[in-house]
């Protein structure tokens, strides 16, 4: 029974995930429908079925008609398309699988497998795409008889180019790759946080000669700091440098004015050491140190 549904109101909701091309079939194969329209395109006809909750989108390429089904067509069915892309010829209608994280590649008559991998006999395209979720970033399917050769691999390379087979053809791979995602918030978040500490450990933030330093406790504040010259930073930052993964934890930076008995401008810092010249009554200078005197 077909299911009328609003186009414009479908489009509305996209889909979350990839569709993978599966191949070309005779339209009189496409299975019965759950839902259907006329008069898309490709890609609109895969956001209406996904929006539909079909698993399957049929883009006829004869009329622009678009069939939503959760049934994939026979194995028989498949025909050889036109080119190793997938391109269907305008009498043909092309198979689609929405919502899985892999995408059609290209069809190759073999590959080369790249890490760790298994091969597994499967009695749907769905069943391969499950069983290489989760561990391998590569998806190989094949038409073997009337069932499926699913080559799961960390990455599947095509040893050639290949128009990708119908069930009567001569084999060959039908290759898919897990397909990129919009990362999520959290995800922006830690890549804005990785660029952010990258510039920082480039000296980005500040003038050549310069260190960018955490201003009191607020980590996202900064100052441009000479801490080879800075009399309260001297030799570093005082709370931290900003920016870099591992924080200045054991704030290597001095501050020259607070040591002990220094008389008033008596210590400076130079290359990044605290130099005292004059220390306050009552105390001798000994090696760099005010050390009170003995009365």
């Amino acid at each position: 029974m077909i299911v009328p549904v609003i186009l414009a109101a479908a489009l509305l909701v996209r889909s979350a995930h990839a569709s993978a091309y599966l191949g070309c079939i005779d339209p009189a194969a496409i299975p019965s429908p759950s839902g259907s329209t006329t008069g898309t395109d490709l890609g609109d006809c895969i956001s209406y079925c996904s929006s539909a909750s079909a698993a399957y989108a049929y883009y006829d390429n004869s009329d622009g008609a678009c069939t939503c089904s959760t049934s994939d067509p026979a194995v028989s069915a498949y025909e050889n398309a036109q080119d190793s892309g997938g391109t269907c010829a305008s009498d043909q209608a092309s198979v689609h699988f929405l919502n899985t994280d892999y995408a059609f590649s290209s069809c190759s008559s073999t590959i080369t497998s790249e890490g760790t991998a298994r091969t597994v006999f499967v009695t749907t395209p769905a069943q391969c795409f499950t069983s290489c979720a989760g561990t391998y970033g590569s998806a190989g399917i094949s038409h073997y008889g009337s069932t499926y050769v699913c080559f799961c691999a960390q990455v599947n390379h095509a040893d050639d180019s290949q128009v990708c087979q119908g069930a009567t053809g001569d084999g060959g791979i039908y290759i898919y790759n897990r397909d990129v995602v919009t990362p999520t918030a959290v995800a922006r978040r830690q890549l804005k946080e990785r660029l952010r500490r990258a510039l920082a450990t480039k000296h980005q933030y500040c003038p050549s000669g310069l260190t960018a330093c955490i201003v009191g406790t607020d980590p996202e504040a900064f100052e441009c700091v000479d801490t080879q010259a800075d009399l309260e930073s001297c030799g570093g930052c005082m709370n931290g440098l900003y920016g870099p993964t591992v924080r200045n934890g054991t704030f290597p930076g001095v501050d020259c004015s607070t040591l002990p008995a220094v008389a008033m401008g008596g210590v400076t810092c130079t290359r990044g050491q605290c130099e005292v010249s004059a220390c306050s009554y009552g105390h001798a200078l000994v090696d760099n140190q005010c050390v009170r005197m003995v009365q």
